[in-house]
C-alpha cells in the first residue's frame, strides 16, 4: 500500500520547497519485494552511498580496462618502473580476468533482466507529482549487487586467512545490497539474488579453463542482444525515472557498455 516517506515532517512545512516522496510497492509488501526507499537519506543509505560508487561495474569495469590499455604504455614509458616479463603477463592477465567478470554485472544481469522481467520495487511520486517507477523498467537480478558479489568474493580470496580482509570483502557484498535497497532501486530479494550471483559466477569464471570464457561471450552476446530487442516492453525504456526527471535510462545502452567491455577481456 501507500507510505509516506517524506520523514521530518514538521521541519518540511516550515521549508517549502524541500523535496518530498510519497511512495508504493510496484510488486507486493513482503520483505523480500517491497519498497525501502529511504527518504531522507538514513545511515543504511549513506553508509552504501560510501561504499557503491568505488564497486559498481561502470566504475570498476573502467579502471580494469585503463590496466589493461595503459599497463604496456605505463611500462614502456616509465624509467621507475621495471618489471620481468612473467610479472607483466601475470598483472595484465588478472585484469583481464577481472575486467571480464565486471562483465558479468552489465552483459550478463541486463540479459537477465529480460528474462525474469520483474519490475524494480518503488513507484514514486515527487513533491506531490504523479506515480512513476524508481529505475529502469527491470530489476532482478540488481547489477550493482552482482558486481559487489564479484568484488567481495575476490576481496575474500585474495585476504587469504586474514579474517580482517574477509570481514572487508563480506562488507562491501552487504554494503552494495544496502545501497540498492535504500534508493529504492531493487528490492531484497533483487539484491540478494545479485549479490548471490556475483560470489558464484567469481567462483565459476575463476575455476573454470579460458575456452569457457570464449564460448560465454559467443553465447551470451547474441543471446542477451536477441531477448533485449524482443522485450515487450521496449518502450518503456527510455521512460523517465521517478529519481531523475527527464533521465533516459536505456537497458541496451547498458548492455553495449558491457559488451565492449567484455570483448576487450576475452
Amino acid at each position: 500500500g501507500y507510505r509516506s516517506l517524506l520523514g521530518a515532517q514538521a521541519a518540511m512545512m516550515l521549508q517549502g520547497n524541500a523535496s518530498s516522496y510519497v511512495c508504493k510497492d510496484t510488486l507486493d509488501d513482503s520483505f523480500f519485494n517491497r519498497c525501502f526507499l529511504e527518504h531522507p537519506p538514513g545511515p543504511i543509505r549513506i553508509l552504501g552511498d560510501t561504499v557503491n560508487p568505488w564497486i559498481n561495474p561502470r566504475a570498476l569495469g573502467t579502471v580494469a580496462a585503463f590496466v589493461v590499455v595503459g599497463l604496456p604504455v605505463v611500462c614502456s614509458c616509465s624509467r621507475s618502473i621495471r618489471l620481468s616479463p612473467a610479472a607483466y603477463c601475470a598483472m595484465k592477465l588478472s585484469a583481464l580476468h577481472f575486467l571480464y567478470r565486471c562483465s558479468y554485472a552489465l552483459v550478463l544481469d541486463v540479459a537477465l533482466y529480460a528474462v525474469f522481467q520483474q519490475r524494480r520495487p518503488c513507484t514514486c511520486a515527487l513533491d506531490g507529482g504523479s506515480f512513476t517507477q524508481v529505475g529502469s523498467v527491470y530489476g532482478m537480478p540488481s547489477g550493482d549487487s552482482m558486481m559487489g558479489g564479484l568484488f567481495g568474493a575476490f576481496l575474500w580470496e585474495a585476504a587469504g586467512g586474514s579474517w580482517a580482509g574477509r570481514a572487508v570483502g563480506a562488507s562491501v557484498v552487504l554494503g552494495a545490497m544496502a545501497e540498492r535497497v535504500s534508493w529504492g532501486m531493487h528490492s531484497v530479494g533483487q539484491a540478494s539474488v545479485g549479490a548471490t550471483l556475483g560470489v558464484l559466477l567469481y567462483v565459476w569464471n575463476t575455476r573454470t579453463p579460458q575456452c569457457v570464457v570464449v564460448l560465454e561471450t559467443l553465447l551470451v552476446l547474441p543471446g542477451g542482444i536477441a531477448l533485449l530487442l524482443n522485450d515487450p516492453l521496449r518502450p518503456e525504456w527510455a521512460l523517465p525515472a521517478a529519481d531523475h526527471p527527464g533521465y533516459q535510462d536505456n537497458l541496451l545502452a547498458w548492455f553495449l557498455w558491457g559488451a565492449a567491455l567484455q570483448v576487450l577481456a576475452t
